[in-house]
């Protein structure tokens, strides 16, 4: 059995009826590895969680940040308790130090070590001489400085 999975915090929880979702203001979902670790946090200024099935969509400035120092931004964040994971269908930014990518859609752990992206990726790589590095996929060509 696994331990401590996710705790959910909010400023304010409506709950409008058995049969609808528990809308949430102010959001906070801190994530752990079934230990005591935590993998990352989710902040939200408005959310919604299933109570039957915990799932939960984050809506408006989502923002996802890990112990190792990854950031990930978007508008809507859905989470799968069944399945562990996080997805959205909308355009996010990933920020691993100084590295940046974009894309459409993206499905991934909590702790963002694994990910898939569906579309529209871009990445924006730093050297060690921190020279920015721009490589484009979906056959863009882009200029590298």
């Amino acid at each position: 059995m696994k331990g401590l999975l996710w705790v959910l915090m909010a400023k304010r929880a409506v709950s409008p009826g058995p049969s609808e979702p528990t809308r949430l203001d102010s959001m906070v979902v801190r994530f752990y590895d079934g230990e005591a670790l935590p993998r990352s946090v989710l902040t939200s200024r408005h959310g919604e969680v299933d109570e039957k099935t915990n799932a939960l969509v984050a809506r408006d400035s989502v923002v996802v940040l890990t112990p190792h120092g990854e950031r990930l931004e978007t508008e809507v964040l859905c989470w799968d308790p069944k399945e562990e994971r996080m997805t959205t269908d909308a355009f996010f930014r990933l920020t691993r130090g100084g590295d940046l990518m974009t894309g459409i859609g993206i499905d991934a752990e909590p702790g963002l070590e694994r990910y898939k992206v569906y579309h529209q990726v871009r990445a924006e790589v730093r050297d060690q001489d921190d020279a920015t590095l721009r490589e484009g996929i979906d056959g863009a060509e882009t200029p590298k400085h």
